[in-house]
């Protein structure tokens, strides 16, 4: 696994101190706290909809306030990403987002680009699929058998519930693993 992140990042990466943090770090137990509190319904929510079209938050970035986006119940988490409002904005900070924090290439799980860690509510998100098992293994990460593993690919993950997940800043085009790009 460390190797295939070294291949990702480079060596420089790995040397460069990181950006100095603006807010004080939360206290663990106020994360937890708040990763447990149900999604807010209104009285319109609870009489007209259905749990098919309920949304659920995703974060993705504990220390921001507005990082998160809002994802409907059996939606793919890069396609809830891209629907974002400021989903383009993403676009000039990172050039490998296309539309939305993650950074996306195919859509189908081919490319590896999506990867992400899952911090907690990983339990809702869909079951890990036997593609997304051979993908994982191909990047080089390793797969431990469980049904919802803290690594995953954003396109193939469904939401289900309220989940907290982080976004590599190393995350690149692992199409072609049989070839690794060459750094440099």
């Amino acid at each position: 696994m460390a190797y295939a992140t070294l291949q990702q990042v480079g060596e420089e990466a790995f040397s460069t101190p990181p950006p100095p943090m603006d807010v004080p770090p939360l206290e663990p137990e106020l994360i937890v706290a708040e990763r447990r509190r149900p999604e807010p319904r209104t009285l319109w929510d609870m009489l007209l909809r259905s749990e098919i079209n309920q949304t659920y938050t995703i974060r993705f970035d504990e220390q921001n306030p507005a990082a998160k986006f809002q994802a409907i119940s059996g939606q793919p988490l890069t396609m809830a990403a891209g629907q974002m409002p400021n989903a383009a904005s993403y676009k000039e900070k990172d050039p490998r987002c296309v539309a939305g924090p993650i950074p996306t290439e195919c859509q189908t799980g081919a490319c590896g680009t999506c990867w992400i860690g899952v911090l907690s509510g990983a339990e809702n998100l869909s079951a890990i699929t036997p593609f997304e098992v051979t993908r994982l293994k191909k990047i080089g990460y390793p797969y431990d058998g469980t049904a919802h593993p803290v690594i995953r690919l954003a396109c193939k993950t469904v939401c289900e519930g309220k989940a907290s997940i982080v976004i590599p800043p190393w995350n690149g085009v692992l199409a072609n693993w049989d070839h690794p790009p060459v750094r440099g």
